[in-house]
Parts: C-alpha cells; sequence; structure tokens
C-alpha cells in the first residue's frame, strides 16, 4: 500500500534526528569521541541520503520498496546507536 504521508512523515523525523545529533556531537563532545562521532554522523548522513533517493524512486513507482524499507532501517538503527554514543561521550566528558 503506498501512503506518502506517513512516510513523509517518516522522513521529516529522521532528518531532525540527524540534526540534533550534529549539535550534541558539535556542544558535547571533544578529543578523540568528536572525532569518531563525527564518522559515525557521516555513515548516517550517507545512509539519509540513500534513502531519499530510494524515496523518490518510491514515489516515481508509486509503491514503497523493499529497499527502502531496509535502508530505513538502517538509518533508524544508525541514529539510535549515534544517539547512545553521543550520550556515553557526553558523561564520559
Amino acid at each position: 500500500m503506498y501512503n506518502t504521508y506517513m512516510n513523509d512523515e517518516k522522513q521529516s523525523e529522521l532528518t531532525a534526528r540527524l540534526s540534533v545529533v550534529w549539535t550534541q556531537i558539535i556542544r558535547g563532545t571533544g578529543g578523540n569521541c568528536a572525532i569518531d562521532l563525527k564518522r559515525m554522523y557521516g555513515n548516517a548522513v550517507n545512509l539519509s541520503n540513500e534513502c531519499n533517493k530510494e524515496w523518490v524512486e518510491c514515489r516515481r513507482l508509486r509503491k514503497i520498496t523493499s529497499k527502502y524499507l531496509s535502508l530505513q532501517k538502517d538509518l533508524e538503527l544508525a541514529l539510535t546507536n549515534l544517539e547512545h554514543y553521543v550520550t556515553l561521550a557526553s558523561l564520559m566528558s
């Protein structure tokens, strides 16, 4: 079933989470932790870009593809892990 609104909302939520994590990395960490977290953030941004490209393909085809769902799950997992590591790094510093 093709539901544009729900997936647009999900994409917006994931993008907002990415921006929140970036501000937390910039403000709260320093040293070697920041380098590693920035690298993890870059990976999440790459996943987000791939997910956005696949979402355009889904809208073109008017159906949700399995590749899109897989990318979305991977992005959610990467963001969750990154949020946990940012919290841990801020507690350590």
